[in-house]
């Protein structure tokens, strides 16, 4: 299909294909495919389309979240605000597309570790997402779970728990329990219970979630880092400081090799590294920021 996409530019049909298989590819988690072929896509139908076409900035909103999973949460940044900025003056702040290109900024800026800032674009975001679609939609969900993952890293650890324990049960419910989405959730709540001090549940959500994303997602998804970053955090909390190192050490390679050394999942997992197996069992883990 990729080979022949060329082929397809003029027919919206055609487009809707491309599209839905580069949103295939994310969900597997192969950043390194849907990159390229998002940048060439987007490229054409700038020149093709226009660069406000529809079509043309659901392409950026696609390149925007592959860029975000490879680690170039800056690239990500840019590209979303341009894009945030046509779809709202296209379609209306209150459109699907605009709401999604919100959700993918809000994403980029909780990677780059401004957490402020996604928090605010993600309350407005979800507000208007579910006034629009409904509270079960998924792209309602999706904004849910990246506020909640802002707000675990602002330390407002309780309004992060009930907006992540509301959107897991919703995102089960409508889309089963294996869904990316579904994980995603499941990944910001263990996040949130670490910050509130529920360690024991924070656990056991996080070796089921992060056995999930591993099986249906791999290794190297970007929700599986997170997930897996999730549950070192609840281990080194509850006192299992050697299983903790262990899947620290393992996790924090990953994200260096998938996200890049600066890249805010990585950072924080370094400074969770210095705290060793000799560590006294109490010693709380490093507020996610």
């Amino acid at each position: 299909m990729l080979a022949t996409a060329l082929l397809g530019d003029p027919s919206s049909a055609g487009r809707r294909l491309v599209l839905n298989t580069i949103r295939y590819l994310q969900v597997r988690g192969d950043s390194h495919t849907s990159r390229p072929v998002s940048e060439e896509v987007l490229s054409r139908w700038r020149a093709i389309l226009s660069p406000d076409h529809p079509d043309t900035l659901t392409a950026a909103i696609r390149l925007t979240l592959a860029l975000a999973q490879s680690g170039e949460v800056e690239p990500a940044r840019a590209l979303s605000e341009d894009t945030l900025q046509r779809c709202r003056r296209v379609f209306g702040p209150d459109h699907a597309t605009a709401l999604l290109a919100a959700g993918a900024l809000t994403v980029a800026l909780t990677r780059l570790g401004e957490v402020e800032p996604a928090r605010a674009l993600g309350q407005d975001t979800l507000q208007r997402a579910r006034r629009v679609l409904g509270p079960d939609h998924v792209i309602v969900l999706w904004a849910a779970t990246g506020l909640t993952l802002a707000l675990a890293q602002l330390g407002e650890a309780e309004p992060a728990r009930a907006l992540g324990q509301d959107t897991l049960q919703r995102a089960r419910r409508g889309l089963g329990p294996e869904h990316a989405t579904t994980l995603g959730a499941a990944a910001g709540l263990t996040f949130a219970l670490v910050q509130l001090g529920a360690m024991e549940p924070a656990r056991a959500l996080g070796e089921d979630t992060l056995q999930r994303c591993r099986r249906g997602l791999g290794p190297e998804h970007a929700t599986t880092l997170v997930a897996a970053a999730g549950l070192t955090l609840a281990r080194v909390a509850v006192g299992e400081m050697e299983p903790a190192r262990a899947l620290g050490e393992d996790t924090l390679q990953r994200c260096r090799r998938v996200f890049g050394p600066e890249h805010a999942l990585t950072l924080y997992l370094t400074q969770v590294a210095s705290i060793t197996p000799d560590a006294d069992r109490q010693q709380r883990p490093p507020q996610a920021r």
